[in-house]
């Protein structure tokens, strides 16, 4: 649909890398390392978790272990102000997207370890927030992605605290239906907003991800297209998975006679 070349050139990835360095850095999901492009257009953002993580356990288990787990937190926010403050240069590929990493980290540590009581872990997780926040705004370092995940942690974290009154709304009722088929929209929205908007403009020039009504349709048929993939694969799926756990599980074996 969009024209894909079977190996890749110097200025598009192609459909399978025509290097060996480009094969393993695939393989191995190095691309964020090496600033490559993800051969995979989709899953781009798993090469960059696994990148996380690495820095994760590296900051966690150096300092964690050492000195104690505000202590590794406290390293995680400074590695997230780094890329907002350095030249671009000197920020390696994954720390790009780190802040957007801990921000959700932050979200999780605060709300579900430390119940928002932590005055050391609150201070940490606003200061990095305020940074980026600032710095995307005023300074205009960091992309609207930054801006985006840290206006979106605070918000989760301001909102934990009436997350029951929210779940009993019943405006707010399609978001926890779309909640439900989130991974399948993941793993969806691409092959169809992508080829929607591909096909498109190839009947009108201008369609574009600059119209709105593009984005905006390609987006609605990416919900329904999710949607289907979820009722046709992913819930018959996880039916079959549970089933398969239940039945080995050792309760579910019988029970032999003693001798």
């Amino acid at each position: 649909f969009n024209s894909t070349p079977i190996l890749g050139t110097g200025d598009h990835p192609g459909a399978i890398p025509s290097t060996i360095t480009g094969g393993f850095a695939s393989l191995l999901a190095l691309e964020p390392w090496l600033n490559q492009p993800s051969y995979l257009l989709v899953a781009w953002t798993i090469s960059y978790e696994i990148a996380f993580y690495l820095i994760a356990a590296l900051v966690y288990g150096i300092l964690g272990n050492q000195i104690g787990p505000k202590a590794a937190f406290v390293a995680a926010g400074l590695l997230a102000i780094w890329p907002a403050m350095a030249p671009s240069h000197l920020v390696p590929g994954p720390l790009a997207l780190w802040p957007h990493f801990t921000m959700g980290a932050g979200v999780w540590l605060l709300i579900e370890r430390f119940r928002g009581k932590d005055p050391v872990l609150i201070t940490v997780f606003s200061g990095v927030a305020l940074v980026l926040i600032s710095s995307a705004i005023v300074m205009e370092i960091t992309t609207e992605a930054s801006l985006a995940a840290s206006v979106t942690a605070c918000a989760l974290v301001i909102l934990h605290r009436f997350d029951a009154a929210l779940v009993k709304s019943k405006i707010l009722a399609w978001l926890s239906w779309l909640g439900v088929i989130s991974y399948s929209l993941y793993l969806v929205h691409v092959p169809i907003a992508g080829k929607f908007r591909n096909l498109l403009g190839r009947r009108f020039p201008e369609a574009n991800w600059t119209s709105w009504w593009v984005p905006s349709l390609g987006a609605i048929l990416a919900v329904i297209g999710a949607y289907i993939f979820y009722r046709l694969v992913e819930a018959p799926s996880e039916r079959a998975r549970k089933r398969f756990r239940s039945s080995t599980s050792p309760a579910a074996q019988p029970v032999g006679l003693k001798t």
